[in-house]
Parts: structure tokens; C-alpha cells; sequence
């Protein structure tokens, strides 16, 4: 199975109006990709956009015609997705997908932080005899970003925390707008290049890095899991201060 993470398109919203971003073009050359990668399943883990960008992807996604999940981002309202047609009323944003030989986890992270429920679910939800794979907006464990970590990480109790660090999970989100790879105990991590645009840090501040605009690409054979960042080159205006 071969799952696209898609994160962070911003499609027609503020971010892409004042750093002059043609997203539409970003997520036509990201689904243009995705059509020669045999991509089996699409996961879009959150901050979409206006309400014109939503309106713009459900008309994408029609027109790709491939099995598709979201998790909602802190920037985005579940109405929004409602009403513009991406998920419909009775769509669960925290669920599980069972497959034959792993588990993918849906975990709603967009208030900035999660609730007791949702990490005693997680965890019961563990299945040890398949691969557990989870996807969210925020990271759930600190990624090598520091600045990223400290000003816009998830806020955990150390309780929550500490019932986590135990799980053996993969977990794919976004937030960061930056690709990265972390590890504690056997959680795996990996943060999604944006679809707008990318992150950096520098002299212990958030810069641009760049105006490129990616996915993930997640392929799950045989309880293993294989991942990379597929990235392109974009176009953008940094605002003059």
C-alpha cells in the first residue's frame, strides 16, 4: 500500500495571499505526481484553507478519484469541510482504519493539545500483532526543530506524555511546515513537507527556508514501512517589513 501524506496547503488563504503563492498550482503539481506514483490512499493532515481552496480540492479530488482520509489542522473549521464537500456530517476526525497487516490512526490534534480520552483510545487501540501507524497535524514528540518545538509544539500534561513514550507507533504529521525525522523509545516520526511552503530556523528565529512545496510518500509492505519527501520547486515574495 502506497499512502500520499499531504499537509499544510493553505489553498487561497492569507498565508498564500501575502507571501504571493499560486497554491492552486502547488496542489495541481502535487496531484499531478501523485498520479504516476500508483499512490494508493490519501491522507491530508490538515490546515486546507479558505473556503475557495476548499471548494478548488474537492473538485481536485474528484477528478482523481483516489481513497482518501483528513485530520483537521488548527487553522481549519469541520463546518468548512462540510458545507464545501470533503467530508460529510457524520465523519469522525479521530477513527481507525484497519488493514490486513496494519492499523492507521486518525488522531484530531487541532486545538494544540489532546484530551485524556484521546490518549487512553490511542492506546487501547494499539494492536501488537500489526503495524500501528498514526497521523495528525501537531507533532506529538519533539522533532529536531527547537524553536519550531518550543513556540508552536502540542502542549501535553507529563501524565499524557508518559503514557505515549510506550506505544511502538509510526506517527506522520504536519504543522511545521519542514520535513523532518525524529525518535524516542520505538515511536518513529516524520513531519510532511508543506504544500505551500517551507520552515526553517535561524539565529534561534522561524525564517522561510524556501518557497519549495512537497508531500510524503508512505509505502507499508510486509508490517514495514518505507518513507520519503517528494518536494518541488515553487515561487513566492517575502514580504518586505
Amino acid at each position: 500500500m502506497k499512502i500520499a501524506q499531504i499537509t499544510d496547503l493553505h489553498l487561497c488563504d492569507g498565508l498564500a495571499e501575502c507571501f504571493q503563492i499560486n497554491s492552486k498550482n502547488n496542489i495541481n503539481k502535487i496531484f499531478e505526481d501523485i498520479k504516476t506514483e500508483n499512490i494508493d490512499m490519501l491522507i491530508f493532515t490538515g490546515d486546507f484553507g479558505s473556503v475557495e481552496g476548499i471548494e478548488y480540492l474537492n473538485k481536485k479530488l474528484k477528478e482523481l478519484k483516489i481513497e482518501y482520509y483528513v485530520v483537521l489542522g488548527n487553522h481549519d473549521k469541520k463546518e468548512n469541510l462540510i458545507e464545501n464537500g470533503i467530508i460529510d456530517n457524520s465523519y469522525l476526525c479521530d477513527r481507525t482504519i484497519i488493514k490486513d497487516e496494519f492499523i492507521i490512526h486518525l488522531l484530531d490534534s487541532s486545538k494544540g493539545y489532546l484530551d485524556d480520552i484521546q490518549i487512553e483510545n490511542i492506546c487501547n487501540q494499539i494492536n501488537v500483532n500489526k503495524k500501528n501507524i498514526l497521523f495528525t497535524h501537531y507533532p506529538i514528540i519533539k522533532s529536531n526543530r527547537n524553536v519550531l518545538d518550543r513556540e508552536f509544539g502540542i502542549k501535553l500534561t507529563q501524565e499524557q506524555f508518559n503514557k505515549i513514550i510506550n506505544l511502538d507507533i509510526d506517527i506522520f504529521c504536519g504543522h511545521f511546515h519542514c520535513y523532518t525525522e525524529s525518535k524516542i523509545n520505538k515511536i518513529k516520526q516524520v513531519t510532511c513537507p508543506s504544500a505551500i511552503m517551507q520552515i526553517g530556523e535561524k539565529d534561534n528565529k522561524i525564517i522561510t527556508e524556501s518557497f519549495q512545496f512537497g508531500y510524503n510518500i508512505i509505502e507499508i509492505k510486509n508490517k514495514e514501512i518505507q518513507y520519503k519527501p517528494k518536494l518541488f520547486v515553487g515561487s513566492g515574495v517575502i514580504p518586505k517589513k
